[in-house]
């Protein structure tokens, strides 16, 4: 189930780093005018005595030593770049529920790899496929994530009394956003809310919220041909599950499954989430590996025949519209986990704009038509902090 973890060593930076990387460069820069400043502050020094030249070499002393971490915390930050970025995958099938072939999963696993490497200078390959059953590889990790983890104290039920709870925790995480910022997505993420009008973020998410869980008691309505509830006793819908199974799993860097993830927490809720009723498409989380992370995708809402699915999308795909779908998504994770790359709530054509809804072929064919996106993004510090923490070299 895993391999001894070793930190990593940053020994490898000649090995893989160019002088253009984006964070490296400006550091050295920086030091390079600081050096400056004090080399005149100690020429200053020794004119007048040789105690203040002494105190003039030891506080750049202490500016080398901060340089020094300041590159080494870089190093920690970002994936290798210049070289190939080495990726494990798992495929993981849930038998109760609709899948694809492996064929066609490779078929989204070469578009993601073409586009990453064309359009937006990713260089990724891919070393290892393998295929599971749901209960053959995720089972023995079930204990260890329930226990370990506790997830259900993030994890919500889903009535009218967790409405203020999920308008809480979406407060929470966007406190740094602007209501201007987010109502373009939101807007569009959510036709049902028409002309409404929104003066604060406090409606906002209330209203995010009440949609999330009346969508979530549709699903959990919904029976599967065994007759048993989508949203079943065995909590593999639950986002938090996944989460943190990812966490403590160590074989895969990318996880396909066609499993749906469906549910309400109060931990890192997403809006694009809450429009479609809790469902995630895809995340990146904190994973113990060479990245600090892992990327996982979820076909299920592209796939599905369920009405609550296909109306959303506007009917079936094709099995290339499902190509173009998944590969898309698979990107923005892999963003996500690679360049650490944060939501772009308010740029157009963007791959790092979610999807609205689930509007899937049409979110993916505009980005192909009208991208790359072409504005300034900033690094997630989330993403930087969380993934620098977990990573280790095999």
């Amino acid at each position: 189930m895993g391999s001894d973890r070793v930190r990593h060593d940053c020994s490898v930076l000649g090995s893989g780093w160019t002088g253009t990387n984006p964070l490296v460069f400006p550091l050295l820069k920086t030091g390079g005018r600081t050096f400056g400043f004090w080399k005149s502050r100690i020429d200053l020094s020794l004119a007048s005595d040789l105690n203040s030249y002494a105190l003039g070499i030891q506080m750049f002393g202490h500016f080398l030593f901060m340089l020094n971490i300041l590159v080494w915390v870089t190093c920690l930050s970002l994936p290798l770049q210049g070289a190939p970025n080495p990726l494990r995958v798992g495929i993981i099938i849930n038998e109760r529920l609709p899948s694809i072939d492996e064929e066609q999963i490779k078929d989204i696993l070469r578009h993601a790899r073409k586009e990453a490497n064309q359009v937006y200078s990713l260089n990724i390959e891919y070393t290892a496929l393998t295929t599971h059953t749901m209960a053959g590889y995720f089972e023995p990790y079930r204990e260890i994530v329930l226990n370990k983890h506790k997830i259900f104290q993030y994890a919500l039920n889903i009535d009218g009394a967790s409405i203020m709870d999920l308008q809480r925790a979406l407060l929470i995480e966007y406190g740094q956003d602007s209501l201007e910022s987010l109502l373009p997505f939101v807007r569009s993420a959510l036709p049902e809310l028409g002309d409404r009008n929104f003066t604060n973020k406090i409606d906002l998410m209330g209203a995010l919220a009440e949609l999330q869980v009346q969508k979530l008691s549709q699903l959990k309505a919904i029976l599967l041909e065994d007759g048993q509830p989508l949203l079943g006793g065995d909590n593999l819908h639950q986002f938090m599950l996944w989460w943190f199974y990812l966490r403590e799993q160590e074989d895969f860097d990318v996880i396909i499954t066609n499993q749906l993830l469906a549910s309400a927490e109060t931990f890192h809720p997403e809006i694009h989430g809450a429009a479609r009723g809790g469902v995630a498409t895809g995340f990146a989380g904190p994973s113990y590996n060479r990245y600090g992370g892992a990327a996982l995708v979820s076909l299920f809402p592209i796939i599905s025949s369920l009405d609550f699915f296909e109306s959303g999308r506007g009917g079936n795909y094709s099995s290339e519209e499902v190509v173009e779908s998944a590969s898309a998504i698979l990107l923005h994770e892999l963003l996500h986990l690679l360049r650490h790359e944060k939501h772009q709530w308010s740029h157009p054509h963007c791959i790092m704009n979610p999807t609205p809804g689930f509007r899937y072929r049409e979110w993916a064919a505009d980005i192909r038509k009208n991208g790359p996106c072409l504005e300034w993004h900033d690094p997630s510090p989330f993403l930087q902090r969380t993934f620098a923490q977990f990573r280790v070299f095999p």
